[in-house]
């Protein structure tokens, strides 16, 4: 009959395997053994234990320092300050250090078998699923960026030795995110103070030269016509010295929200080049009466009275127009012949609309 060794041999087995084991070694003292052999055999036993203690010493140490290392290795990854997970084919969590069951407030224990998805906001599921596939495809690190909450986290995934799991470090980039976004807007603050009037909101002088250059650009590839007027206000320098400059502010920017509210447009724009002077762009017209009507509206706009801070303010406006292309084909030329009109329109006795000529400045009104 089979010997069953299916249980450990207890106390008594071993000590009679032992004394077996001390016969064929010739170690087991018997009737003709001599008091020296004897002698020798218990110094020997006694040396071979002392060996073992020292033995055991040993492994009692080395089994010490690897306890500790697994410990502080433990603590490392359940303290991380990134989370760390463990994932199957299925995205179902088998391992997660301490810092993940912060991160989705849920206990440890809980959230083995459960699936990663289920924590991820609704539109970040089909990019976290695609790159789990990625990972088992490709075999390659791959990240994606998800929010859990009201928090932003980057994955970053990696597929283990056995091939039928991947790591995930989850990384909160929320602070990251919000300073980028306070960069973009600066950024876009900067960008608008650089092409806009910081009083009146209104594009500034570079970013209408930019504009001018465009129209010019299109009227010569699509043989159109385009109208630039320059206008300022009528005795504008008394408000401020009777009224203050604070006051004069406010009107210009009344002034600059009426003529633009007047463009029909979306393509036409308004531009303050700075003072009480302004400069409006229609880059299509096709008539040079299409020019003139608008210049009416803006002037009878600017007309009506203001009232600011209880002062009822009533000033009037003097317009020039240039047309491209009779009137000039590059910005320098544009600007300074609307400017001439302008200031034709002024001579004529003021609230104006004054269309540039070569020979003289015709007055409309």
């Amino acid at each position: 009959m089979k010997k069953d060794n299916s249980h450990p041999p207890n106390r008594w087995d071993l000590r009679l395997r032992a004394e077996e084991r001390l016969k064929k070694g010739g170690l087991t003292p018997d009737q003709t053994t001599s008091a020296a052999e004897l002698q020798r055999l218990l110094h020997e036993l006694s040396v071979h234990q002392i060996e073992l203690e020292m033995q055991n010493e040993g492994l009692q140490h080395a089994y010490d320092e690897i306890r500790q290392e697994h410990k502080r290795y433990s603590d490392l990854y359940d303290f991380a300050p990134v989370g760390y997970l463990t994932l199957d084919r299925e995205s179902r969590i088998l391992e997660a250090n301490i810092t993940i069951t912060r991160m989705l407030f849920c206990r440890r224990s809980h959230l083995k078998g459960s699936r990663l998805g289920c924590f991820i906001a609704q539109r970040d599921l089909p990019g976290f699923n695609s790159m789990i596939h990625r990972v088992f495809q490709s075999r390659r690190l791959e990240h994606c960026e998800i929010m859990i909450g009201c928090i932003a986290y980057r994955l970053d995934a990696i597929i283990s030795d056995n091939q039928q799991k991947c790591r995930l470090t989850l990384t909160d980039v929320s602070d990251t995110r919000r300073a980028l976004e306070t960069l973009k807007n600066k950024e876009a603050i900067i960008g608008q103070l650089a092409m806009h009037d910081p009083l009146t909101g209104l594009p500034n002088r570079r970013l209408i030269s930019e504009r001018v250059s465009l129209t010019l650009a299109q009227c010569r590839r699509n043989k159109v016509m385009a109208a630039l007027m320059i206008f300022d206000l009528d005795k504008f320098k008394t408000v401020n010295d009777t009224l203050g400059h604070a006051i004069g502010d406010t009107l210009l920017q009344q002034v600059a929200a009426r003529s633009l509210a007047t463009l029909q447009r979306s393509g036409d724009s308004i531009t303050r080049l700075g003072d009480d002077e302004f400069v409006v762009l229609l880059p299509q017209i096709d008539a040079l009466a299409n020019a003139v009507t608008m210049a009416e509206k803006i002037r009878q706009t600017i007309k009506e009275s203001y009232i600011i801070e209880g002062h009822t303010i009533d000033i009037s406006c003097s317009i020039g127009i240039a047309v491209i292309p009779d009137h000039g084909e590059d910005e320098l030329t544009l600007m300074k012949h609307a400017d001439d009109a302008m200031y034709s329109a002024k001579n004529q006795g003021r609230d104006n609309v004054t269309v540039y000529v070569k020979t003289a400045s015709h007055a409309l009104h």
